[in-house]
């Protein structure tokens, strides 16, 4: 190997790596950016000793904290924007000893994190998410996402829930603030 020979692993010295647009140095920084765990790592991926699953269920559950006492008396269920927030959902579900609840589903697969058109990714997800109605017609649910790109997810949400008759929709996202791009 090139460190045997007395040549650095350029992965592993990156003191003389310069930022270039889409260089080593910027894939390096990406392999370890907020968002690979937040949003685009399996749930079965390792993360230190636990796996990306643990962690996201960790986030939620610590979510419980920072949800107001008198906006909790209101909630009736807790549910997952799919797939992105069933983890970081189940966490503060179980948290706060509310039901959990798969009442949004998405009807096709690609996903509109990869759409950086705020109107074409609400397009897809008018086309792609449904709720289902009984489950939370009359309720105050309690929406759960991993993170907020360009709010059109949580605006499409928030619509079709009302639109199915939720009483009231409140929206938790675990992630901190993202102010810098990875």
């Amino acid at each position: 190997t090139r460190e045997k020979q007395g040549h650095p692993n350029p992965i592993s010295d990156l003191s003389n790596v310069k930022p270039i647009h889409l260089g080593l140095h910027t894939v390096t920084r990406q392999m370890h950016c907020s968002v690979t765990y937040l949003y685009r790592k399996e749930p079965d991926a390792p993360l230190g000793t636990a796996t990306v699953g643990h962690f996201r269920r960790k986030l939620g559950e610590s979510l419980a904290r920072r949800i107001p006492s008198e906006v909790m008396d209101e909630v009736d269920m807790i549910l997952p924007v799919p797939e992105t927030g069933k983890a970081y959902a189940q966490g503060l579900a179980n948290k706060l000893q509310l039901p959990y609840v798969e009442g949004i589903f998405k009807g096709n697969s690609k996903r509109s994190f990869d759409i950086q058109s705020f109107d074409k990714r609400r397009m897809l997800l008018f086309s792609t998410l449904r709720v289902i109605a009984e489950s939370v017609a009359g309720k105050s649910v309690m929406v759960v996402d991993e993170a907020i790109f360009t709010g059109a997810t949580l605006k499409v949400v928030s619509q079709l829930l009302r639109n199915a008759g939720a009483r009231r929709v409140y929206v938790a996202i675990p992630s901190p603030e993202v102010r810098f791009s990875c």
